[in-house]
């Protein structure tokens, strides 16, 4: 019998496809047997090279021969199943959408214009406070689906959990938390110096040792986080899959970043994030990790910048006391079981 296939649209960012990863998650439960797909763009496809529900992966360069190559494959498969979870009109869903060849899709019928799925997924104008890793399975209930497992899910790449594994014993590491100061936009940008408070006072309460990682443009001033720190190194994620490895394997992340929230959500490692205070940003895109403290700015509209020292640390403190308290209960890992997450 011929296997079925699926087939899920992903083309945004990093965080985008992570948060997508629970409909993979969902459609192996009810049946293991059909061949996954997924079709992500060229800056996210990455993420989930490990991913164990995911089959195959085609990715939309934008290149003019890989487009008509990529247009190829999908004019030329039959897909089952065709899933984008998008909840807003999208060019690029519907133009692919139409390339596409299957029996029943899931997406985003714009008012107005012709239908271009058979089953039309919520719109977000209705699902506002809604984490988007939900609405991303509210995407299979046209489907009969109702998953309730909401959280994110990835897999660790074998060569950048020995590449980690390598480093640490290298600097005779054995627990680290993982510092991110890399904000993909200016509002959720932290001041360095608040950075180098942060973690100094925590070196001095818990004798931590800390791994940085950070965007390439970000370097010189991950250097000056060093240079004023100690038992701080930086850890060079020259791609996503280093930087899933980092994120698994550390005791607790501190970040600016909803991609490393996510990354976090899917291994359940405790976090510290920092947000702006725009609430339909917050509520989509918070930490799902069991524990976890959100520190945001004050005022609505306000940025990340404007976020004090004291309220960061009060929020660490808080989450610390928390962990001490329950070294073994829940879904945290402990060290050494996130040291078996990253075996080679």
């Amino acid at each position: 019998m011929k296997r079925q296939k699926v087939l899920v649209v992903a083309l945004g960012r990093i965080g985008d496809l992570v948060l997508v990863t629970p409909i993979f998650r969902a459609l192996k439960q009810l049946d293991p047997t059909p061949e996954v797909h997924l079709l992500a763009g060229q800056k996210n496809y990455r993420t989930v090279q490990a991913h164990p529900f995911v089959d195959k992966v085609h990715v939309y360069t934008k290149k003019p021969w890989s487009t008509l190559h990529l247009i190829y494959t999908l004019r030329t498969t039959f897909f089952d199943l065709w899933i984008d979870p998008k909840d807003h009109p999208s060019r690029e869903s519907r133009h692919f959408a139409r390339i596409g060849r299957y029996r029943t899709a899931v997406g985003f019928n714009t008012p107005g214009r012709p239908r271009v799925f058979t089953h039309s997924v919520i719109p977000h104008t209705e699902q506002l406070g809604v984490h988007m890793s939900t609405r991303a399975l509210r995407v299979l209930e046209p489907l009969g689906i109702h998953a309730q497992d909401a959280g994110p899910v990835l897999g660790v790449d074998p060569q950048a959990a020995q590449r980690l594994c390598a480093f640490l014993k290298e600097h005779a590491v054995s627990a680290y938390y993982l510092v991110n100061f890399s904000g993909a936009i200016p509002d959720r940008t932290w001041q360095t110096e608040k950075w180098i408070g942060l973690i100094n006072t925590i070196a001095r309460e818990s004798k931590r040792h800390f791994l940085i990682c950070c965007l390439a443009r970000d370097r010189v001033q991950a250097r000056q986080i060093i240079q004023s720190t100690a038992n701080t190194r930086l850890y060079e994620t020259p791609s996503i899959i280093e930087a899933v490895a980092a994120v698994a394997r550390a005791d607790l992340v501190l970040t600016v970043d909803t991609s490393i929230v996510h990354i976090a959500s899917a291994f359940n490692t405790a976090i510290v994030s920092l947000h702006a205070n725009i609430y339909r940003e917050y509520t989509k895109y918070r930490p799902l990790s069991q524990h976890s403290r959100c520190v945001r700015a004050g005022k609505e509209g306000a940025t990340v910048g404007e976020i004090t020292l004291e309220r960061v640390l009060s929020e660490y403190r808080s989450l610390r006391d928390e962990l001490r308290s329950r070294p073994n209960q829940g879904c945290i890992s402990t060290p050494s079981s996130r040291a078996a997450l990253l075996r080679p």
